[in-house]
C-alpha cells in the first residue's frame, strides 16, 4: 500500500479526494508525519491526532523554513521534546 505522500504526489485517489499538486510545505508536513509515526512505530493518523491533541501542527508548521533544511532527525527529536 502506498504511503499518504506517494499517493499524492503521483496524482491519486487519496480518502476519496483526487489532489493534482500541494505545495511544498503541506508534502514536507506529510513527510515528516509519516517519519515521525515510523519511528514512534505508530499509524500516521495516530501520529497527527497526537500533534493535533499537543497543539504541535501550527508550530510544526511554523518550523517549516528549520526544518526542511536540516536532518529529519533533528526536526523528529525537536517535535518529541515539544509534545513531552
Amino acid at each position: 500500500m502506498p504511503n499518504i505522500r506517494q499517493g499524492v504526489l503521483n496524482n491519486r485517489l487519496i480518502f476519496g479526494v483526487c489532489y493534482e499538486k500541494i505545495s511544498d510545505k503541506a508534502e514536507f508536513f506529510i513527510f515528516l508525519l509519516e517519519k515521525y509515526a515510523e519511528v514512534k512505530n505508530m499509524s500516521a493518523k495516530n501520529a497527527l491526532n497526537l500533534w493535533k491533541e499537543k497543539n504541535m501542527v501550527d508550530y510544526i508548521n511554523e518550523m517549516y523554513e528549520q526544518y526542511h533544511t536540516e536532518r529529519i532527525e533533528n526536526a523528529i527529536q525537536d517535535i518529541e521534546r515539544k509534545c513531552g
